[in-house]
């Protein structure tokens, strides 16, 4: 039977599009290409999920991996944060779990300061019921050890939980504890799938 929801943020209960906000700052889809890559795609984004490195560490690395846009990456670094946006269909599907007595967590590889923005300036995700967040303790899904800090800090059992994330490597980890898996697709697909499940 089950008896939690555990979602993962990104892309599921927030929006992320970095290349198009990127293609939005600068206007020009060669220099976008360039600044996309020098920031979404780094060791050093990933390590600040991973909570190893400061967002004043990270940019200045970006900073120096393309020196001549150095001025837009200063203008990111206060703005990117404009993008985390919640998805309102998942957001909505979640109220709807909530109501009808279900437990909801969240296992997210997410930046400490993003997340801090998001927790403050929308009030659903004080409704959850836990949460474990990578920068929080150092972690990094699909690492296994995520999963068991989450089984473990909240008694969760697993084969009573539906995870929601739209990685498969993650659902790939999560299976083998015995987590019951959905990939966000949309939250039309969402819905359809947890109605599959009998849970909505």
């Amino acid at each position: 039977m089950i008896k939690n929801i555990l979602f993962d943020i990104g892309s599921v209960l927030v929006s992320f599009q970095p290349y198009d906000y990127i293609c939005d700052v600068v206007n020009d889809k060669k220099t976008a290409d360039k600044l996309y890559k020098a920031i979404f795609c780094t060791k050093e984004w990933q390590m600040l999920d991973e909570g190893t490195i400061t967002e004043d560490e990270a940019f200045e690395c970006f900073s120096k991996s393309c020196p001549e846009y150095r001025e837009i990456i200063e203008k990111i670094k206060y703005d990117w944060y404009r993008i985390l946006t919640p998805i309102k269909g998942t957001v909505d599907i979640f109220h709807k779990l909530k109501k009808r007595g279900y437990k909801a967590y969240i296992l997210s590889n997410y930046h400490d300061k993003a997340f801090d923005m998001i927790y403050n300036k929308y009030d659903f995700f004080k409704s959850f019921d836990g949460m474990v967040i990578s920068s929080r303790v150092k972690l990094l899904k699909p690492d296994a050890r995520i999963f068991r800090r989450l089984i473990d800090e909240y008694h969760i059992n697993p084969e009573e939980t539906v995870y929601i994330d739209d990685l498969q490597s993650n659902l790939d980890a999560a299976e083998k504890f015995g987590f019951v898996t959905v990939l966000f697709k949309s939250p039309e697909e969402l819905d359809k799938q947890l109605k599959a499940l009998n849970v909505l």
